[in-house]
């Protein structure tokens, strides 16, 4: 059964635009550490950490999927796409847009993000950009410089671009 996850209403773009990030941005060298470190942190019921971890391991799958402008998958992705599709392998249906996703679950502090909440980042317009939030100031997403890949919410052009908001979809 897919759940669906309602968002208020806002202006839905057809696709997110080009997100440029810094050449070198930190991404995991070992995807199977990460996975299990991101497993540790899931803190939520059993069935919430089941679609999480669905979701999680979705999207490590992709790691190293090229960005794509407008990339809904299997062969690239953008940003709100790899999120949408991601969290479509755990059937639940989420936008797939940056404009929707900015909306969508309840948003909460930084302080309090958990695997699996979405994180946002002031690229080129607010919330321009978005990831899926692993713990350990780390998050999974389809970036232009690497495509697919784990970052650090402490690599020097996403920690300026950060402006705090997170979104719990669940």
């Amino acid at each position: 059964m897919k759940r669906i996850i309602g968002f208020t209403t806002g202006m839905v773009l057809a696709g997110s635009l080009f997100v440029t990030a810094p050449v070198g941005a930190e991404t995991s060298h070992d995807v199977k550490n990460e996975r299990l470190s991101v497993q540790s942190n899931l803190s939520k019921t059993e069935d919430e950490n089941d679609d999480l971890s669905a979701v999680i391991d979705a999207g490590y799958t992709q790691v190293g999927t090229p960005y794509v402008f407008g990339g809904k998958g299997p062969d690239g992705f953008d940003c709100s796409g790899f999120i949408s599709w991601a969290f479509a392998q755990a059937d639940i249906s989420i936008p797939s847009s940056t404009a929707a996703l900015q909306n969508t679950g309840e948003r909460i502090s930084y302080s309090d993000a958990q695997p699996g909440d979405l994180v946002f980042f002031n690229t080129y317009k607010t919330n321009g950009h978005v990831g899926i939030y692993l713990g350990n100031d780390k998050f999974l997403g389809a970036q232009s410089s690497d495509g697919v890949s784990v970052a650090s919410m402490n690599n020097t052009y996403w920690k300026s671009h950060f402006a705090g908001h997170v979104r719990r979809v669940r």
